[in-house]
């Protein structure tokens, strides 16, 4: 298809040891932002060709673990070290845009996606155990969104069900912090008696 031409063609030229740094730091940056409102089959992608980029050129490695300029310990992609994104989003020239002095913090937020898949590419920026070196894009070029549903749905059919199950018979739980507390609070309801309701119905 298409898309995967596109994706095949933008890997082959970001490998290119011939390029600046502070393009290939536009381009993490911009498909790092990107990937915060595209679905998950893009980000996917995106993330395994940021993650590329950053192992096979270690001057950008800076946009995952840069040194405030207090001097203070490394920042693991953390804006509140260095204030405001000075990211500029809007500007067209890749050598003004600023993603040099900028770094990969949308990488904390996709490590709270709702895909895990999203979440396993994303937490490995700063997990130790990551791969060392590049790894292989062709696995990413098929994910869809209904790729990825259709994957969770059959490992969730494949776990095995609770051996216990103890049904619940209102809304809070005993025991519970809640519970114990509106017990105090709130008055019991009223029992009803049938034979007194009986005996004022006869009277």
């Amino acid at each position: 298809s298409h898309r995967h031409k596109f994706f095949k063609l933008v890997e082959l030229f970001l490998k290119s040891p011939k390029l600046p740094s502070y393009m290939l730091a536009a381009f993490a940056k911009r498909l790092c932002r990107i990937c915060l409102k595209a679905d998950p089959g893009v980000i996917t992608w995106s993330l395994a060709l940021v993650f590329n980029m950053i192992k096979r050129n270690p001057q950008i490695e800076c946009l995952v673990n840069r040194i405030p300029k207090d001097g203070g310990a490394l920042a693991f992609l953390d804006m509140k070290a260095f204030g405001k994104d000075p990211y500029l989003e809007d500007e067209p020239d890749m050598a003004k845009c600023k993603a040099m002095e900028s770094c990969l913090w949308e990488m904390k937020t996709l490590s709270n996606h709702y895909s895990p898949k999203v979440v396993t590419i994303a937490r490995n920026f700063t997990d130790e155990n990551a791969p060392k070196l590049p790894i292989e894009m062709t696995p990413y070029l098929n994910d869809s969104y209904s790729s990825l549903y259709a994957t969770e749905l059959a490992y969730r059919k494949n776990q095995k069900p609770p051996i216990r199950y103890q049904p619940q018979n209102g809304l809070t739980v005993v025991g519970d912090d809640l519970c114990d507390f509106y017990k105090g609070v709130l008055a019991p309801a009223p029992q009803n008696d049938n034979n007194a309701t009986t005996a004022a119905l006869n009277a």
